[in-house]
């Protein structure tokens, strides 16, 4: 619910702003010049919101097995697929907001943090 509602503020924020860039944008060179800086302020608070209300790297947990670092990452972002993965294992290098690779040792332990991506 507490994250809903930091979305629901997120999102208001941002609409401000992008009225603000919109009703700015018709004021010649010196309306430009408010744009961009309207433009700059919108992505330090988006910036600023996901920094701040998810996690994005749990460096606790090296050392933890991994079924408990899933668990405790899929409790930190129900919104990310949560996979266990051999560090020596062959993986794509492509970034997905959506998804935490925790990667175990051959005794299940984590040996590096898990990130978003």
């Amino acid at each position: 619910m507490v994250r809903r509602t930091a979305l629901l503020l997120a999102a208001s924020v941002v609409a401000l702003l992008t009225a603000q860039t919109t009703a700015t944008s018709t004021q010649g060179s010196a309306g430009d010049m408010q744009q961009r800086s309207d433009a700059a302020d919108q992505r330090r608070v988006e910036t600023a919101f996901t920094e701040t209300t998810l996690p994005r790297a749990w460096p606790d947990l090296v050392g933890k097995t991994g079924a408990d670092a899933a668990a405790a990452v899929r409790e930190a972002r129900p919104d990310c697929k949560v996979l266990i993965v051999s560090v020596d294992a062959i993986i794509t290098m492509d970034y997905n907001e959506q998804r935490v690779r925790i990667f175990v040792n051959d005794a299940g332990v984590v040996a590096r943090t898990p990130r978003v991506g």
